[in-house]
C-alpha cells in the first residue's frame, strides 16, 4: 500500500545579481510591482510495505528517474539530487529513500508557473508521474517474475497441446493404416471365402448321380431375378416344409442347347420354371422333383454355378441337396426324353431325405403304375459346424494364438477368421448370434459392430 503525507516546509527565497546588474535565477515568481511570490510545496512522501531491500529501492528510484528524463547530479546512498529540464523550466528535487519509504523534497525551480504561494500544477503533475513511476519500478520484479511464471504455464500448455495433437495425428495415422490393411485383409479374405464357398457348395451339393458343372451362358443377374413374378422367397425355419410348387417338365431344347453338358442330360424350357429367394443361408436344403415322367433338374446359383441332377432321389426323382448360401436361386426341370411333357411337384426340404417317401403324382391317363421300390437312401450333405481351431490353424496363424478360441462361438469365429481379421478379435464372437455375426463379416464389417450381435 502507498501512502502520501504533505508537511511544510518553508524554503527561502534565493536572489543572486549578477555584476552587470541582471536578475538571476529565483525561486517563485516576481510580479510587476516587485513583490517576490514564493513557492513552498509540501514533500512527496510514499510509504512502502512489504520491501525489505534497500537496493532494490535504489535501483527503482534511479530507474524512475531516468525513465522521466531526471538527471542524476549527485547519489550518496540514502538521497540523489535530480534535475528535470523541460522546455524552459528547471526543477531540482531532494529524493530520500530507505526500505521504509520514498520522500521527494523541492529544491529550487526557474520558469514554474505559480497559481499560489504553495500550489503548481505543473510540479505536482511531475510528482504524480514520478511517484507512479517509482511505484511501477518497485512492482516490477514481482510483476515480471507473475509474467514470467505465465508464460512459462502457457509454454507448457502450448507443448503439452502440442503433443496432444501430436499424439492424435500419429493415432489417426495408425488407424488409417489399420482400416487400409482391415480394407486389404477383408477384400483378399471376400476373395478367398467366395472361392472357398463355391469349392464347399460344390462338395456338398453334389449327390449320387448328380454332378456340379459350371455354365457361363446361364448364369444371370439375381438383381433382376428377384423381382421375378411368382418367385419364391424361404428362410431358415419356413413353412409348410416340404414347400411344393407344381409344373410341367421338359421342352424343345437340349441340354447342349443350352449350355450344359452331358452329364446334365434331358430337354428344357427356354427358361426356368422357378425363381427361388434364399433370404438367409440354409445349412441344409433339399430340392426333388417328382413326376409322371422321368424329370431331370439343374438349379443355377446367384454367381452362374450350375448343379445339375437326373435320377439322384431314385425311381426317375432328380434330387440336389445341401448347403446353399442366401441368394436368388434359378430352378430349371427337364424330361429326359424329348417331345414329352411330364406333370411334376418341385418340392423343397429342410429334412433330411432318408426320412422321406417321395410319392410321384398321378399318372396321366392310359399310363400302366407300377408301384415302386422304397426309395433309396439319400445322400445328406451337411456342412459339419465350423471349428475355430482348425480354421485358425488352417489360415496359416500360430498356434499361440489357439487361446483366443476360447469362448468365441464356432461360426462367427471361422466367418471373422475368414474375413482376414486378427485372431485378437475374437473375443468379439463371444455370446452372439450365429447368423447376425456370420452376415455381418462377409459384409466387410468391422469386428467391434458384432456387439450389435448379442
Amino acid at each position: 500500500m502507498r501512502a502520501k503525507s504533505w508537511g511544510v516546509l518553508v524554503l527561502a527565497i534565493a536572489l543572486s545579481v549578477a555584476a552587470c546588474g541582471r536578475r538571476g535565477v529565483v525561486t517563485g515568481e516576481v510580479t510587476a510591482g516587485g513583490e517576490v511570490v514564493v513557492f513552498t510545496p509540501a514533500p512527496t512522501v510514499m510509504m512502502l510495505s512489504g520491501v525489505t531491500d534497500g537496493a532494490a529501492v535504489r535501483t527503482a528510484v534511479a530507474s524512475a528517474l531516468s525513465a522521466r528524463s531526471w538527471t542524476l547530479e549527485s547519489d550518496d546512498g540514502t538521497q540523489v539530487v535530480a534535475r528535470l529540464q523541460h522546455r524552459r523550466t528547471t526543477l531540482r528535487v531532494v529524493v530520500q529513500y530507505a526500505t521504509s519509504q520514498v520522500s521527494i523534497q523541492y529544491l529550487d525551480s526557474a520558469g514554474l508557473e505559480i497559481e499560489s504561494p504553495s500550489v503548481s500544477r505543473r510540479y505536482e503533475g511531475y510528482m504524480r508521474q514520478l511517484t507512479e513511476q517509482i511505484e511501477g519500478e518497485l512492482a516490477r520484479p514481482a510483476r515480471e517474475a507473475q509474467e514470467a511464471i505465465a508464460r512459462a504455464q502457457e509454454e507448457q500448455l502450448r507443448r503439452e497441446r502440442e503433443a496432444r495433437e501430436a499424439e492424435e495425428r500419429e493415432r489417426d495415422r495408425q488407424m488409417q493404416e489399420r482400416l487400409e490393411r482391415e480394407r486389404l485383409a477383408t477384400a483378399r479374405a471376400q476373395a478367398e471365402a467366395d472361392a472357398e464357398r463355391a469349392r464347399a457348395a460344390q462338395a456338398q451339393a453334389r449327390v449320387e448321380g448328380g454332378v456340379h458343372v459350371v455354365v457361363g451362358r446361364l448364369s444371370f443377374d439375381p438383381r433382376q431375378a428377384s423381382g421375378v413374378m411368382g418367385a419364391v422367397a424361404l428362410q431358415p425355419g419356413f413353412g409348410p416344409d416340404p414347400y411344393a410348387v407344381p409344373g410341367q417338365a421338359g421342352g424343345p431344347v437340349r441340354a447342349d442347347q443350352l449350355g450344359l453338358p452331358s452329364a446334365c442330360p434331358g430337354w428344357f424350357q427356354g427358361a426356368p420354371q422357378h425363381t427361388i429367394v434364399l433370404r438367409s443361408d440354409m445349412p441344409y436344403l433339399r430340392f426333388e422333383a417328382p413326376s409322371n415322367g422321368d424329370a431331370t433338374l439343374a438349379i443355377v446359383a446367384p454367381d452362374g454355378n450350375v448343379w445339375c441332377d437326373d435320377d439322384g432321389a431314385g425311381n426317375l426323382v432328380p434330387r440336389i441337396e445341401g448347403w446353399f448360401p442366401a441368394g436368388v436361386y434359378q430352378v430349371y426341370v427337364g424330361n429326359y426324353r424329348g417331345g414329352e411333357i411330364a406333370t411334376y411337384s418341385l418340392t423343397m426340404s429342410q429334412r433330411s431325405a432318408s426320412s422321406v417317401v417321395v410319392t410321384p403324382p398321378p399318372p396321366r391317363p392310359g399310363v400302366v403304375v407300377v408301384t415302386p421300390p422304397p426309395p433309396r437312401p439319400g445322400v445328406v450333405v451337411v456342412a459339419p459346424a465350423p471349428d475355430c481351431r482348425t480354421t485358425l490353424l488352417e489360415l496359416g496363424h500360430s498356434s499361440t494364438s489357439l487361446m483366443f478360441c476360447d469362448g468365441a462361438e464356432p461360426q462367427c469365429a471361422d466367418a471373422l477368421l475368414r474375413a482376414g481379421h486378427s485372431p485378437t478379435s475374437l473375443q468379439f464372437c463371444q455370446g452372439v448370434e450365429p447368423r447376425c455375426a456370420v452376415t455381418m463379416m462377409r459384409s466387410g464389417r468391422s469386428p467391434t459392430e458384432l456387439m450389435h450381435c448379442q
